[in-house]
């Protein structure tokens, strides 16, 4: 695969500022453009990170890397556009243009949901709290996250919460409202793109009008427009949208709680929790989403 050092550019002011000021964040997640883009950009950064410029290494390589290679930051520096760059000359350089460095790990789902599964990720998680070999860090990188399964996203939880010193990862999903938020709160998101941003407002604001009715509709026992929420959701292919969306119902009920001063609304607000943090863990447990919705809703019935 060819790296070209254009691809990083429209992160790379952003990077650079990090990596001058040693504040660039254990785990990352690169999201927006296409997924051949995404990749070439995780694994050019990782070069960068694994590169002698970065890494404690001989006085030989650090020699190559700052005089027989190319500035970190481009041609010129001053440059607004000033691009993120590899030296080329060391060893690191060397064993990552050929995929063989030892501290580097690339670890890729497909297309398909769920296809990216926990054993992976624990077995990752094992091989992260090892020591690197030769670099100054080990990097990983998790293409394609989005396809990691909730048990997966939960498994990697562990290793977010608890990062080693000597561990980078870099994750790189479409859009960031692909992931567990949980996993989303323990990582710096990187756009690709431009419109990146536009279209995870989008999807949060649907998110939240369609939580929203949901939950007006079990606190009121509306069960008519329950059947035509659930009936929209389980012909949606975005399966953690529509996790997303029962975790926010939560969160209006909640609400709606707090503001009810009548007992027995109280209860039935209660109980509709409940029920709603009920489908969360058997939507993590049983891939059959649609069969969960329809019995979901038609138990407002009984």
């Amino acid at each position: 695969m060819t790296i070209t050092p254009e691809v990083l550019q429209p992160i790379a002011a952003r990077l650079t500022d990090l990596l001058e000021n040693d504040r660039l964040p254990h785990a990352l997640l690169l999201e927006g453009a296409n997924a051949e883009t995404r990749k070439e950009a995780a694994v050019q950064l990782a070069r960068v990170l694994l590169c002698a410029r970065l890494s404690d290494d001989a006085p030989g390589d650090e020699d190559a890397a700052m005089f027989g290679g190319m500035s970190l930051f481009g041609a010129d520096t001053q440059e607004e556009d000033a691009r993120l760059l590899p030296c080329e000359s060391c060893k690191h350089c060397r064993k990552t243009t050929a995929m063989a460095h030892p501290d580097f790990l690339f670890l890729e789902g497909d297309t398909a949901a769920r296809s990216f599964h926990i054993d992976a990720i624990r077995q990752m998680r094992q091989d992260a709290r090892l020591l690197p070999n030769e670099a100054r860090q080990k990097v990983i990188i998790l293409h394609q996250a989005q396809s990691m399964t909730p048990e997966a996203q939960n498994a990697l939880l562990k290793l977010l919460e608890e990062p080693p010193d000597h561990t980078a990862l870099i994750l790189t999903a479409p859009a960031r409202h692909m992931m567990l938020a949980t996993v989303l709160s323990r990582v710096a998101v990187f756009s690709m793109g431009e419109n990146c941003e536009e279209a995870n407002n989008e999807q949060q604001t649907r998110v939240n009008e369609t939580a929203q009715s949901i939950a007006n509709a079990l606190a009121a026992g509306d069960a008519y427009t329950l059947l035509c929420l659930t009936a929209r959701l389980e012909k949606e292919k975005d399966k953690e949208f529509v996790r997303q969306c029962f975790a926010q119902t939560r969160c209006a009920l909640h609400g709606q709680l707090r503001g009810e001063a009548h007992e027995s609304r109280r209860e039935i607000i209660l109980m509709q929790m409940e029920r709603v943090r009920a489908l969360e863990v058997a939507m993590d447990r049983n891939p059959n989403q649609a069969l969960l919705l329809s019995r979901f809703a038609a138990a407002i019935y009984r």
